[in-house]
């Protein structure tokens, strides 16, 4: 069914904090006010997750979102210590500490990519809630694949800017498990990735490029029209690419094995080892590597300017 049509749907209003109960208010309110919550939070993520999964489900079938993901007005939801508390009272105290007045992803969308609107500096964002962020960013990422963004989308550079600042969240969310944390960061890494080079679009170029067939990418477009492997491959944006594909493969070394089937762990590494594949075929056996990577440079500098940055690899 047409899923996008249930998101503005009346009965999708976000839990009003108005209704919630006082501290010392009696237990059977406070019981009532928690179903309620729970009723509205769990059907608000149940909708994300469904951002999630359609963003995934494009890109694997080369088609386009079913829904545009910057115009997503759901609001954040609430904390995990909030969803998952064990008792009413637990959750009450939780929701007195939060902020009342959630954004919706539309206005976080918004502050990414407006000068006049810096993006907030206070907010405190759950895993889920960056998932869904990151989601959004790499569909606006694949509407510019080819450098020529779609009208109305920003250009790669303000995707890359919005990833920037996105960076400068995750890193800054120290209540974050480390394992949530290594998750967010491998999405963010293959985006950046995506940011270089579509690497559904590249992986179905190796192919068709060596009369390979493959299962695993949808998509009607065999080739990307002029494109040279080993041209591309002593690109400033391959190093880019490189760079991400190899932190993404030391972050999944590093994830807790009970992780190892998080929903976007597949097409991380198939993009890192497409990457890989490139290199490879280009006949580039051996690279040169910095030390250490600042990530913040490497995503915010244009071509020319980070020329510099990567001369040593």
């Amino acid at each position: 069914g047409d899923w996008s049509s249930d998101v503005c749907s009346s009965d999708r209003a976000p839990y009003s904090t108005t209704n919630l109960p006082s501290l010392n208010a009696p237990e059977s309110t406070i019981d009532q006010q928690w179903r309620i919550w729970t009723a509205r939070e769990i059907q608000q993520r149940a909708l994300l997750g469904h951002y999630v999964l359609d963003g995934l489900t494009a890109r694997m079938s080369g088609r386009p979102t079913s829904v545009r993901h910057a115009a997503n007005s759901l609001n954040l939801p609430s904390s995990e210590a909030a969803f998952e508390a064990s008792t009413s009272q637990a959750w009450l105290n939780c929701m007195h500490s939060e902020n009342p007045n959630q954004p919706t992803f539309r206005s976080i969308f918004s502050s990414l990519f407006s000068l006049q609107e810096p993006p907030p500096a206070n907010l405190t964002f759950s895993a889920f809630s960056f998932r869904v962020i990151l989601e959004g960013l790499q569909s606006l990422v694949s509407d510019c694949a080819d450098d020529h963004a779609t009208v109305g989308v920003p250009a790669k550079p303000e995707v890359r800017t919005a990833l920037l600042q996105v960076y400068i969240w995750i890193t800054a969310s120290t209540h974050l498990p480390s394992a949530d944390t290594l998750e967010i960061l491998l999405q963010w890494h293959t985006t950046c990735l995506n940011a270089c080079i579509d690497s559904s679009l590249l992986c179905r170029h190796i192919c068709a490029r060596y009369s390979i067939s493959q299962h695993v990418w949808g998509g009607s477009q065999a080739a990307i029209p002029g494109l040279d492997l080993v041209k591309w491959a002593n690109s400033e944006d391959s190093r880019r690419a490189l760079l991400h594909a190899i932190a993404i493969q030391e972050m999944v070394e590093q994830l807790p094995r009970g992780r190892a089937h998080v929903i976007h762990i597949p097409s991380c590494l198939f993009s890192a080892a497409t990457i890989f594949s490139v290199f490879a075929l280009a006949g580039i056996a051996q690279v040169n590597l910095p030390s250490v990577v600042d990530w913040k440079y490497l995503v915010s500098r244009t071509d020319g300017d980070a020329s510099a940055g990567l001369a040593t690899f």
